[in-house]
């Protein structure tokens, strides 16, 4: 079902990240007529990241992330539909190893496997010190670690880019690099004014607009925060003997189609006054892979050192949903480093909801923080 044809399109997206792209795949795989706008690029924020980690078992827990098995499920199906059309290999299922560096996280680790629900026990394995070390032996003084083979790494930008022209091609308009106005006409949706392009008419309108939230006034009752990360891409003369990413303390991507190159991040910085990269910054990062993989950074490589911005909220939970009061308008938002897991997953979600009229699940939903 699509708008009336009143509007030039059903839905406009603002946000041309991960959460916006997603969004728009969920809506046009619906038959509806979509438009994105965005001041910067496709992927001109954190999406853009250079590797990033689809990792089920997050935090110092080793938590299983919630939906993880829909939401991994849907992340799949969405990787390999834009590699089929783009002819690109920029993501891989190479799992994810935990190592826990301190006694605290060992612990933890070792009651994952049984505390949580995960969709078969094959997920996630715990191994002894012993263990682990035979099987690893490159990883940094450890007390055992996890093994978590249903994790992937992507090559964020490329898949960002490449998800943008997939989107493209099946009709989706996307109005990029340029400011636009967007201007509100009640029960009759609402108008939007890019600078380079024409104007047009959208019943609804969907804001994923990552970590520029809080320049929303009608989102202001969204408890957020903006954190900045910097990443070291790291470009090795030789092949690295890795298979698996890592995620210890700080996170080290690895596309075994590239052995030559590992990202190694993140920092997560509260207090700061530029989105540029800093020296602080690639100091805490080689102190990181220095403390996991020991002797590394002593192997020949050049380094660029990228930095972008996410936002994250008060409960540390995504948000996705109908605003409380205005007519036509959702938000998809607050995925901090859980984006491109989560992306796919809540914009079904948020599809739905629109178009069948489904609550949101409580969790995820706006209005959560609306009596806070």
């Amino acid at each position: 079902m699509t708008a009336s044809t009143l509007f030039d399109v059903d839905f406009t997206i603002r946000g041309a990240g991960i959460a916006g792209l997603a969004m728009a795949d969920a809506l046009v795989s619906r038959g509806q007529r979509v438009a994105i706008v965005d001041t910067g690029p496709a992927g001109g924020g954190s999406s853009g990241a250079p590797l990033v980690l689809m990792n089920p078992a997050t935090g110092r827990r080793a938590r299983l992330v919630e939906h993880a098995d829909h939401c991994l499920s849907l992340a799949e199906n969405l990787l390999k539909k834009v590699a089929d059309f783009s002819g690109i290999t920029f993501y891989s299922k190479n799992g994810v190893l935990r190592p826990a560096l301190i006694e605290s996280l060992a612990k933890n680790f070792q009651r994952a496997p049984d505390k949580y629900n995960w969709p078969s026990p094959d997920w996630i394995q715990w191994l002894d010190e012993e263990q682990f070390t035979e099987n690893y032996p490159y990883v940094g003084a450890h007390h055992g670690g996890l093994e978590i083979p249903f994790a992937f790494t992507v090559e964020a930008d490329t898949f960002i880019d490449q998800l943008s022209s997939y989107l493209v091609s099946k009709g989706c308009i996307q109005y990029l690099n340029t400011p636009y106005k967007l201007k509100e006409n009640g029960y009759q949706g609402y108008s939007v004014h890019p600078e380079s392009g024409s104007s047009f008419t959208t019943l609804g309108v969907i804001d994923a607009v990552g970590s520029s939230l809080h320049k929303l006034p009608e989102w202001d009752f969204i408890p957020s925060n903006r954190i900045k990360g910097q990443l070291l891409d790291l470009e090795f003369e030789k092949p690295l003997p890795l298979k698996e990413s890592i995620s210890s303390m700080g996170y080290f991507a690895f596309l075994p189609a590239n052995p030559y190159r590992l990202v190694v991040g993140s920092t997560y910085e509260h207090e700061y006054h530029s989105l540029e990269p800093t020296e602080q910054g690639r100091i805490s990062l080689y102190e990181k892979l220095d403390r996991t993989l020991p002797g590394i950074s002593n192997r020949k490589h050049k380094a660029t050192l990228w930095a972008g911005e996410r936002v994250s909220l008060q409960d540390h939970k995504p948000v996705a949903g109908a605003h409380p009061t205005m007519n036509h308008r959702y938000l998809l938002g607050g995925l901090g480093s859980k984006g491109m897991i989560y992306s796919r997953f809540l914009a079904e979600q948020l599809a739905i909801t629109i178009l069948a009229g489904r609550p949101m699940e409580t969790a995820f939903s706006p209005d959560r923080f609306v009596d806070l």
